[in-house]
């Protein structure tokens, strides 16, 4: 099926990021499918993004350098991980205003 054709899925999430809400799961987790939704700025599209690349250090990193907003969708384990905060931080300063205050007051 097209859902599932990686050729067609990232020409159409290029063309208009929320044609990833139609993608099939194991597409919505690819790494370059996704940060093409990044890459749009399409807010609404990014929900549809799988929640394993939200916990991948590295696609957060990559989206959060386009846009400190995403740090918003990283999983919650990464939004309190102090290490990896300051490697965001190096990325954009920014995402400043996304941390959790309680966070930069036990820094």
């Amino acid at each position: 099926a097209l859902r599932a054709d990686r050729v067609v899925v990232f020409a159409a999430v290029r063309e208009e990021a929320s044609a990833l809400e139609y993608a099939a799961d194991e597409l919505r987790a690819d790494y370059s499918v996704a940060l093409a939704v990044v890459h749009s700025g399409s807010a609404a599209a990014l929900e549809q993004v799988a929640e394993s690349l939200w916990a991948d250090q590295n696609f957060v990193l990559s989206a959060v350098q386009h846009d400190a907003a995403n740090f918003r969708h990283a999983s919650a384990f990464l939004q309190k991980d102090t290490t990896f905060i300051l490697r965001v931080f190096g990325r954009n300063l920014m995402v400043l205003s996304h941390v959790q205050a309680e966070l930069l007051a036990d820094s």
